[in-house]
């Protein structure tokens, strides 16, 4: 059991410190900006510059109506274009672009909720493992390896997303911040067990 105990302790350690340093290097530290940002397209600059979703909808329903002002003034080819091609060109590519950022916007949004959510359940097994379970010993550690694996998987990096900068931003804060405090924690925990009984390796 000890000899597990340390095995899990360094996985834990190792995955928890090395996203941790990574969730801190995206947020403050990774270059942003790009010699080609000033060859965007308006859309993808518009794109770039909203704030929030409202602001992105807007943006849909301006490029929906010029979609279908085109449609009005030119009238579909008897053999119609597959939509994967049509979306290659405008209007239907500005509609495209700003619906994929709508969309990773929402998609975002859900893995907010997701993190939060899922690193809380995280919590509660653990704390069930820590402190209600005190005589069977594999149950106690059954659910303190599930309660830092729910938490170290959902604090697990992102990836980027081109049209949903600040909903980004705000699920790598959360993810940084659960992520530092799960590593305070799990070495709290190490050493408040080690004053208790000491483990010669």
């Amino acid at each position: 059991m000890k000899r597990l105990q340390i095995t899990l302790f360094i996985l834990g350690l190792t995955a928890l410190g090395s996203q941790t340093l990574r969730h801190a290097y995206v947020k403050w530290i990774e270059p942003r900006t790009s010699v080609l940002d000033q060859f965007q397209e308006k859309v993808e600059s518009d794109i770039s510059k909203s704030t929030n979703l409202q602001q992105l909808v807007l943006l849909y329903q301006q490029a929906d109506e010029k979609v279908k002002e085109f449609e009005r003034t030119h009238p579909e080819p008897e053999q119609k274009e597959p939509e994967y091609r049509r979306d290659e060109k405008e209007p239907y590519k500005s509609r495209a672009k700003v619906r994929q950022a709508i969309e990773e916007w929402e998609q975002k949004h859900k893995e907010i909720l997701e993190v939060v959510f899922f690193w809380t359940a995280g919590v509660v097994f653990l704390l069930l493992g820590l402190f209600a379970v005190r005589r069977n010993a594999w149950l106690k550690m059954g659910l303190i390896i599930l309660g830092f694996a729910e938490i170290i998987w959902w604090t697990s990096p992102s990836f980027r997303s081109i049209g949903a900068q600040p909903e980004f931003e705000r699920l790598l804060t959360i993810k940084l911040v659960l992520s530092a405090i799960s590593l305070i924690f799990l070495i709290a925990l190490w050493v408040r067990r080690e004053k208790a009984s000491p483990v010669s390796i």
